[in-house]
């Protein structure tokens, strides 16, 4: 040791090779920071999001990889100069998180039930976020139904069976919250109001241009399944409106009619339209960070 108590010799930090990763530590300052705060109006859930998701991440890694990806998206929309390498950055986090995922799912746990909820809620936000190719309509592109589309509806089984174990952990509340917003779509749905009158005479016309029962009852259903989300989205005076508005449709679509879609039916495709206007009014919301023109796309 010298006289002031250095030692000798002692190697300098620029000595070692670094293996921190500062742009993921720069990513978790900013969903902690700035991005949880953008996802929901609820302060509860804010909490959530900034504290129990974070603590998640740490348990589960494809949790993690979408949580930065997720920040990742939010900071491109504030970092001009850098959005290019930010949103890459983002797909390949997200694209990392996919694989781990897909090979939990046919195998999930009680224990890794709660990670695979949220995930799936990350996800969803991920894809609306992210820039997409011109021949891609969110829901399938040219390699058929998206990979994110057939993780978020194989997760309804999950949740379903594990309802319980997700609600008695620290993301119960968000599930409640969930429960709610269908549970006020629902009663919603069979409300009248001028957008739901569009949305018969959409059904009407259906009726008339195709000949397939089976099509027919797929467009009925999808339509009918819109109607909650435009009276809560559109009600007057009614600001209250929350990502789950969006994505519960997803939810509940039926697979005949992804189908169609996939296969670029013009009847499926006008109801798409009419979906894509439910999540231009998200552009500006409480996710805060815009969908970036995906409601301005179609075909």
């Amino acid at each position: 040791m010298t006289s002031s108590g250095k030692a000798i010799g002692s190697p300098r930090s620029d000595d070692f090779a670094s293996d921190i990763n500062k742009l993921h530590l720069e990513l978790l300052h900013n969903f902690t920071t700035a991005t949880c705060f953008t996802l929901n109006s609820d302060t509860t859930i804010r909490n959530l999001w900034q504290v129990n998701v974070p603590r998640l991440a740490l348990q589960f890694d494809f949790v993690m990889y979408a949580m930065l990806a997720l920040s990742a998206l939010h900071l491109a929309r504030f970092c001009p100069e850098r959005y290019e390498y930010l949103v890459t950055q983002a797909a390949i986090l997200h694209q990392n998180g996919l694989r781990l995922a897909t090979t939990v799912l046919p195998d999930y746990t009680p224990e890794n039930c709660t990670g695979v909820y949220i995930f799936t809620a990350l996800t969803s936000l991920i894809t609306l976020a992210s820039p997409r190719k011109p021949d891609d309509i969110l829901l399938v592109g040219d390699n058929g139904i998206s990979q994110w589309l057939l993780h978020f509806r194989g997760t309804r089984s999950v949740m379903n069976r594990s309802r319980e174990i997700i609600l008695s952990g620290s993301m119960g509340p968000m599930l409640v919250a969930g429960r709610q917003r269908r549970t006020l779509r629902a009663e919603m749905a069979i409300r009248q109001s001028v957008e739901t009158e569009q949305l018969d005479k959409l059904n009407n016309l259906v009726r008339e241009s195709v000949t397939d029962p089976s099509h027919v009852h797929s467009y009925a259903g999808a339509i009918f399944e819109l109607r909650g989300s435009f009276n809560i989205v559109y009600a007057p005076g009614f600001q209250g409106y929350e990502s789950a508005d969006v994505f519960l449709w997803l939810f509940e679509i039926s697979n005949e009619y992804l189908n169609l879609l996939k296969e670029r039916r013009q009847e499926s495709l006008v109801i798409f339209a009419f979906y894509c206007v439910i999540m231009k009014r998200f552009d500006h919301c409480c996710i805060g960070f815009g969908y970036d023109g995906q409601s301005r796309r179609l075909a």
